[in-house]
């Protein structure tokens, strides 16, 4: 077994890395580097780490946003972890790790890790743009298709019976192939160009009575409940409309899909630490077991494909919920319980919902509960949210 200390084994493991490596020291100098490193600081294929070495990162560095992040380390001392982007040369993308070493509060150097996404993010754009294509191409037959389902199911033809009822199996999957679609275009353009971000007034309660409103039949249908409770400091925020809409209408259809008849869906928005919003759907229905939990917002991942197939959906709404959620600058997390149901909780900083201008909120906030009965959700007051 070798006795060498850990550090000592670095020049036998940095040349044959993928990766990018290197370290600075506090005039920021470069202490250590190999040539993948080199490479992608000097957007030269050519670029050899020996040449590097002892010269500052200043005078290396052709990678802008890399030199501005490694600068604001080597004075604040503070960590980085993110994509940054070069608009010319053939790296285009790259994933980059900086972390200062510190002594005693003091600065003794940065250690950097590079991660070349070029190609990756090539492919990626390849899938985006063929998915997106692919699925503008399919909408004009899927109308048709529906269309024509449409009249021979619902007009006078004297058709037999069993003919109407293959042309109404004909016209539901028909309309599921059209929510595919619509969900495929939709991940596409968040994917690819991400959230156009027009942000404008919201008027939060009124959004979510809106998404519940258009899901009344359902609800009724279950005999389900709703309760819904708004802080008054994010009954109106600054955010935008159409990414909340689709994370709310998504996350209640899926309450509605998964739980039992009889059930109750809890719809909260609150300002937890931070001043971080706090938006939260939970269930009362089955629950998820654990271990698909990680998986849950991968693009077409089912937790029972049997059982999904015979509620609906595309399998792409919580991926697109994800993504809408990363876009305003927030997360998505899943907390649930075999038997106990599910809570899906969309987390947004305080940059992402505040209005530009105080509004006059009132100290103590109000909040409604709302019991959905039938196609018209009604109204009880209750007790400030805590």
């Amino acid at each position: 077994m070798s006795t060498k200390p850990p550090f000592a084994l670095l020049p036998v493991i940095m040349p044959v890395m993928h990766e990018g490596v290197m370290s600075l020291r506090a005039d920021g100098t470069i202490a250590q580097c190999n040539d993948v490193a080199a490479r992608l600081i000097r957007l030269d294929d050519a670029a050899r780490a020996r040449r590097l070495v002892g010269t500052p990162m200043s005078e290396a560095c052709r990678l802008r946003p890399l030199q501005q992040i490694v600068e604001e380390a080597l004075v604040d001392g503070e960590a980085f972890r993110g994509e940054i982007n070069n608009d010319s040369g053939h790296i285009r993308r790259v994933d980059v790790c900086v972390m200062p070493r510190l002594q005693k509060g003091k600065v003794t150097g940065v250690a950097i890790l590079l991660m070349d996404r070029t190609e990756v993010w090539r492919l990626e754009r390849v899938r985006q743009d063929f998915v997106a294509n692919v699925s503008h191409e399919l909408r004009t037959p899927i109308a048709a298709i529906r269309g024509w389902s449409e009249t021979l199911a619902t007009g006078d033809f004297g058709l037999p019976e069993f003919v109407t009822e293959q042309v109404v199996t004909i016209n539901r999957n028909a309309e599921r192939l059209t929510a595919l679609v619509n969900d495929l275009l939709t991940l596409a353009k968040a994917e690819s160009v991400g959230l156009e971000r027009q942000f404008v007034e919201v008027r939060l309660r009124t959004l979510i009575d809106d998404v519940l409103t258009h899901q009344a039949q359902a609800l009724d249908e279950k005999r389900m409940r709703v309760h819904v409770a708004v802080a008054a400091e994010v009954e109106r925020i600054f955010s935008e409309p159409r990414a909340l809409e689709y994370v709310l209408r998504n996350l209640t259809e899926n309450a509605i899909k998964y739980s039992p008849a009889d059930g109750e869906i809890y719809v909260t928005a609150e300002v937890r630490k931070k001043g971080r919003l706090r938006l939260s759907v939970r269930d009362t229905g089955m629950g998820i077991e654990k271990h698909h939990l990680p998986r849950l917002f991968e693009r077409f991942y089912r937790v029972d494909k049997g059982r999904s197939r015979a509620v609906g959906g595309t399998g792409l709404g919580l991926a697109i919920v994800k993504h809408f959620a990363s876009a305003l600058g927030g997360d998505v997390r899943v907390y649930s319980e075999v038997g106990e149901g599910s809570e899906f909780v969309v987390r947004l900083p305080r940059e992402s919902w505040q209005l530009p201008t105080p509004l006059g909120v009132p100290a103590v906030p109000e909040v409604e509960d709302f019991t959905v009965t039938g196609a018209q959700p009604t109204v009880r007051r209750t007790t400030p949210l805590e």
